[in-house]
């Protein structure tokens, strides 16, 4: 079940951040205070975390988006995580076609996934291209070097 986040499943969130194995201790601290940023109503209008929560409400997924400032109808979905034991089930691909709906009914004319060129995320690359996203970018030694960012897009309307 797709829905908001809750502030007092910080604690499940972080664990399943830290579960995904891509964040390093500097990163998953930006992330628990982006978290109580969003909390404390400090991000601004339309930043928006959604869960994905199997049956028993445990957040199993979890995704982060926002719109692009000094932008007109761009967006970036800035983070999409599922917990190991609940990949190849659909939940990130019902996120972002989640997330698409939402958005195109606002107006919004393109999403943003931008992501690290690492062999571990193939697999992610795999799914935004599966979602009709192309590769747009390819930025060399964005994240250290020798870690390349790509940025990835997909229009949501058909408006120029």
């Amino acid at each position: 079940m797709i829905r908001p986040i809750r502030p007092e499943e910080c604690p499940a969130l972080m664990s399943l951040l830290g579960a995904v194995g891509l964040f390093g201790s500097d990163e998953l601290d930006f992330l628990r205070g982006l978290l109580e940023s969003h909390f404390q109503g400090q991000l601004g209008d339309g930043h928006t975390w959604l869960v994905d929560a199997d049956d028993t409400g445990r957040p199993v997924a979890i995704a982060y988006y926002a719109p692009e400032r000094l932008t007109e109808g761009t967006w970036n979905l800035y983070l999409i995580a599922v917990h190991p034991d609940q990949r190849r089930m659909g939940r990130a691909e019902s996120l972002i076609r989640h997330i698409e709906g939402v958005l195109a009914q606002t107006g919004a004319r393109l999403l943003l996934v931008e992501t690290a060129f690492d062999p571990l995320l193939a697999g992610a690359w795999a799914l935004y291209k599966k979602c009709g996203y192309t590769q747009e970018a390819r930025i060399a030694n964005f994240y250290a070097a020798g870690v390349d960012k790509l940025i990835f897009t997909k229009p949501l309307s058909t408006d120029p």
